[in-house]
């Protein structure tokens, strides 16, 4: 179900290395944190995965004011999922993937996500309701193609190409794309 787990208030997980977390269960992590308030997760490290709900960093029910920043996945499929949790954090973080990288946020809001680079040979994908994302400058995605799967509850209910919009709407308002080659 998960590698490394916490909760409580300005808890610190640093430096980890976890590979090939979830080998038999569903929907978990290889970070996953529930009820953190407060929680500082850097500087670890995540290769592969277990199965296609296995996520390298998840921040679940009644997580809030929580950073995840300066950590790298590689090959984990879903780099992030907040799960109930607001007013969190996630920044500088690199992620990698031979196929396509999800970004869930299910019943979030308010999340700022800063800086990221997020490369994948497939899709980047958003999977969050409207004003999940409050503030999302200076990222960079690179992949087939980057869209939104815009969740209505849990269920999707359409995807769209990701938009390049100002204000905090939920959606971002700034992508900057990688040249081929680069």
């Amino acid at each position: 179900y998960t590698a490394i787990t916490g909760g409580g208030k300005n808890a610190l997980f640093a430096e980890n290395i976890v590979s090939n977390h979830m080998r038999k269960l569903n929907d978990g992590g290889a970070f996953y944190f529930f009820a953190g308030d407060g929680l500082r997760v850097t500087r670890n490290r995540v290769y592969g995965s277990g199965g296609p709900l296995c996520h390298a960093y998840y921040l679940d029910e009644r997580s809030k004011n929580c950073v995840v920043e300066d950590n790298v996945a590689i090959d984990a499929g879903s780099c992030f999922q907040g799960h109930m949790a607001k007013d969190c954090v996630f920044r500088h973080n690199l992620i990698m993937d031979n196929g396509e990288v999800e970004v869930a946020m299910a019943r979030c809001e308010n999340f700022t996500f800063d800086r990221n680079d997020i490369v994948a040979k497939g899709f980047v994908a958003f999977k969050m309701p409207q004003g999940a994302i409050g503030d999302m400058p200076n990222n960079i995605f690179h992949g087939e193609r980057t869209v939104v799967r815009w969740l209505d509850d849990y269920a999707i209910q359409n995807e769209e190409p990701f938009e390049l919009r100002d204000g905090s709407t939920g959606r971002p308002t700034r992508i900057q794309e990688i040249p081929s080659g680069g």
